[in-house]
């Protein structure tokens, strides 16, 4: 518990594991923008937030990296460590600096927004959802201007991403009433 009220549950990339992706250098890479993000909501959780790591999603493989729980809802926080370079959404698939990206596919999987459509199924009240994009191998930047990813409400670096989340999840501490919500979800995911 810290002093401000807040506090975290759970493990960050611990849903990793069972991802089926893109092989052991795309799970490392995950693990190691989680581990980045998570560092960065813990300075949040100071503040009275609560943030949830590595919920399990049924009928589905993935997992919501993280949720942050404020005074207005909660926000879905998904972590991705990208290769450097630009990237853009169009024609129906995602584009990297020199062409279209092939073996990973950004802005194409639905899983955000099944996420958030189950989290509001449950009755969890969710204001918002953001994509936090770290250069993977932590060398060179990630531009992410031009980058759509379904359900999401941005595609931001990562810094930027959390204090976005922290704006739409209201400040004040989190509602006790949605952190109870979450935790009942995510006991009925397990």
């Amino acid at each position: 518990m810290s002093r401000g009220g807040g506090f975290s549950v759970g493990q960050p990339g611990e849903q990793l594991g069972a991802f089926e992706g893109q092989g052991a250098g795309a799970r490392r890479a995950g693990a190691e923008a989680e581990r980045a993000t998570a560092a960065l909501l813990d300075q949040v959780v100071e503040r009275g937030y609560v943030v949830f790591h590595s919920l399990a999603v049924a009928g589905g493989r993935a997992d919501v990296d993280h949720l942050l729980v404020g005074s207005r809802g909660a926000v879905v926080i998904d972590s991705k460590g990208w290769r450097p370079g630009w990237y853009a959404k169009a024609f129906g698939r995602a584009w990297r600096t020199g062409g279209p990206v092939w073996r990973f596919t950004p802005g194409e999987s639905t899983s955000m927004s099944r996420s958030v459509e189950q989290l509001r199924a449950a009755g969890v009240p969710v204001v918002g959802a953001v994509v936090a994009v770290w250069p993977a191998g932590g060398v060179g930047r990630v531009h992410t201007a031009l980058m759509g990813y379904a359900g999401a409400d941005a595609v931001l670096p990562a810094r930027r991403a959390v204090r976005k989340a922290a704006r739409l999840a209201g400040r004040g501490g989190a509602a006790p009433a949605v952190v109870r919500a979450v935790s009942r979800w995510a006991e009925a995911n397990q």
